[in-house]
């Protein structure tokens, strides 16, 4: 359904969102501040239905950079710290389910684009607000579920702050991680591990 894409993302732009396409999913980012606001438009498509599965998330060039130095360039990573959309609406609203943004009609494009949208801007606020800051992340990362990808830039994010016992900590767990079957995650991995100050 093409005219659900292309709503929702004049909608955005229309407030100030960027389009960045990563791998195979379409990303909005809005840059303000030490973390970049980002919003993934990602979404369950069958024969004649859209179910939108849109998430948030925070981006923090800073982190970023240490990560493209030690090898390791955000590769799959759409968001240092993310979470469904649904999940926080869940907190408030404990009925909702992710149907609530379903498109079985072009017709029912323009109301549900708007619906998600709202959402965005006052569920998705948030969790914005308390992840705006490295510091904002260091303080409630452990309340999020995240991806190896992510926890190593976590423990870039301690090192950035010279806690590096905390950051050791966070890398050795990942050392030991069988799960992890990228061989370029865990290069860069050990490339952070030696020396412990970010290159």
């Amino acid at each position: 359904m093409e005219r659900w894409d292309e709503r929702l993302s004049s909608m955005l732009r229309e407030r100030g969102w960027l389009a960045l396409r990563l791998t195979d999913v379409t990303v909005y980012e809005h840059r303000a501040g030490e973390g970049h606001r980002r919003f993934v438009a990602d979404s369950i498509r069958q024969a004649d239905r859209v179910i939108p599965l849109p998430k948030v998330g925070v981006r923090y060039p800073e982190i970023a950079e240490v990560a493209k130095e030690i090898g390791w360039a955000g590769r799959n990573v759409t968001s240092t710290v993310g979470i469904d959309l649904i999940h926080l609406i869940r907190k408030i609203d404990s009925g909702s389910r992710a149907t609530r943004w379903m498109l079985s009609d072009v017709g029912q494009v323009d109301a549900t684009a708007d619906q998600l949208v709202g959402d965005l801007e006052v569920f998705g606020e948030s969790f914005y607000h308390e992840y705006s800051t490295i510091d904002g992340l260091l303080n409630g990362y452990g309340d999020l579920v995240l991806s190896a990808p992510q926890k190593l830039e976590v423990a870039i994010a301690f090192s950035l702050r010279d806690e590096f016992e905390t950051a050791k900590r966070i890398v050795d767990s990942l050392k030991v991680d069988d799960s992890i079957v990228d061989g370029r995650l865990r290069s860069a991995i050990a490339a952070f591990d030696k020396p412990w100050v970010p290159i």
